[in-house]
Formats: structure tokens, C-alpha cells, sequence
């Protein structure tokens, strides 16, 4: 069980250390308040799909080997947002080769990702453990 979050790819300013610039954002109601995470957490998910942002809105991309990405990992890390109500969850540097290699680039990709932990002072968190919980 997890949290799914679907959200556009976007490119950052100031990426947290170990981390790309490329982000998603996650309202912090779902993720950072009810588990009380801290800014630079590790979080653990993997793909579930990537569409790409067109002017008639995310359309599957005839030229991506989804199933050569679907289930594969991805490392984040998160950087609370000071303002609002919505956290950045980064990409690793680890993770980032995954995407960039197949083109999957901020502005252009929507990603759907299913948060599965956190890693708070070397010790795993399970997210969402008894039923997955979809971020709207």
C-alpha cells in the first residue's frame, strides 16, 4: 500500500543536497503533516506511469517503453514548502538517470508515482501501509 501522487514534472531553483532539479509537488496534508516529516527526508516510490503534457492535455507517449520503466524505483527528497499547502518532492541524483535517459524531462512529463517510505533518522517508515490513498 502507498500514496499515489500523480503531478507534472517541474524544475526547481535551489534543489536540496543529493538531489536534481527536477520535482513534483504533493499537498502536505497527505504526506509531510500526518507522518510529521522533516525538510530533506528520504522518500521511497516507484513509477506507475508517465504521460506526456501536450496542448490537448497528457497523452501516452508512442515513443516510451513504459514497460522498461514501470515498477522501477525512484529516491526523493523532500523539501517542505514554507507557504501554502504544497511540499516539492525532489528527484535524486541516484534516480535522475532513469528518467533523463529516456527524454522524461521537467515541463514536458507527467509522472505517476506510488510513495511507499520514508527514511527518517535511518529508519524506514511505511506510507500509507493498510490501503493506497490517491493524492488528488
Amino acid at each position: 500500500m502507498a500514496l499515489m501522487v500523480k503531478g507534472q514534472l517541474y524544475s526547481g531553483v535551489l534543489p536540496p543536497l543529493g538531489a536534481t532539479k527536477a520535482y513534483i509537488v504533493v499537498l502536505k496534508k497527505y504526506l509531510s503533516e500526518p507522518y510529521e516529516l522533516r525538510d530533506r527526508t528520504v522518500l521511497i516510490g516507484e513509477l506507475v506511469d508517465v504521460e506526456r503534457l501536450t496542448g490537448f492535455g497528457p497523452t501516452k507517449d508512442p515513443n516510451l517503453p513504459l514497460s522498461e520503466l514501470k515498477g522501477k524505483s525512484l529516491k526523493f527528497i523532500l523539501r517542505l514548502g514554507l507557504l501554502g499547502e504544497y511540499d516539492e518532492l525532489y528527484i535524486s541524483k541516484d534516480s535522475w538517470p532513469l528518467l533523463r535517459d529516456y527524454g522524461i524531462l521537467p515541463g514536458e512529463y507527467l509522472l505517476t508515482v506510488k510513495i511507499t517510505k520514508a527514511i527518517v533518522d535511518n529508519k524506514e517508515i511505511e506510507i500509507y501501509p493498510k490501503r493506497d490513498i490517491t493524492h488528488p
